[in-house]
């Protein structure tokens, strides 16, 4: 989740299409299409895809119907379901040791960034759409200014190389 919006098509002969924002969430830039990403194969003709966590596990999966038309008359519909599956089981991911107070907070939260020097922070909406975010170097706290967001429950995220963590933050 890098909190701007990519594309996910099919063209005609039944091939999935990926285009990343490489650009950010309110300038977006796409580069040219990754074809069959993720590990999908082409499905047939005519594919359309919803995508969403279909299984309730916190990630999106896609379902696939593809429309082979017979030119006799008629045509065959097929369904496919590609599971997104964790790539980090079995690795051992570090949790970073970083505190955010005051929680809940009114229009600024302190972040005591532990060991973390270097990274950054993303504030999340419910929905997952980024509405915050910023960077640091040589930090051991932060303090960010989110009055401009509205009374809710959020999603702290702080990255790092050495970890990421994620906390829930409450706005009154």
């Amino acid at each position: 989740m890098d909190g701007d919006m990519d594309v996910m098509s099919s063209d005609y002969s039944g091939n999935f299409k990926f285009f990343e924002n490489t650009g950010s969430a309110n300038a977006a830039a796409f580069g040219a299409p990754q074809n069959n990403p993720f590990g999908l194969a082409s499905s047939g003709y005519y594919n359309f895809m919803a995508l969403g966590d279909l299984d309730d596990d916190e990630d999106v999966d896609i379902l696939a119907v593809a429309y082979q038309y017979s030119y006799g008359g008629g045509g065959v519909a097929s369904f496919y379901y590609y599971e997104n599956i964790d790539p980090s089981i079995g690795l051992e991911e570090q949790e970073l040791n970083v505190e955010a107070y005051p929680n809940p907070f009114s229009d600024r939260i302190s972040v005591d960034l532990g060991d973390v020097a270097t990274g950054s922070a993303s504030v999340y909406d419910l929905t997952g759409k980024r509405v915050f975010r910023t960077a640091f170097d040589s930090e051991t706290s932060l303090r960010l200014d989110l009055g401009e967001l509205t009374a809710g429950l959020y999603l702290l995220q702080i990255e790092s190389d050495g970890g990421n963590k994620t906390m829930k933050i409450t706005k009154q």
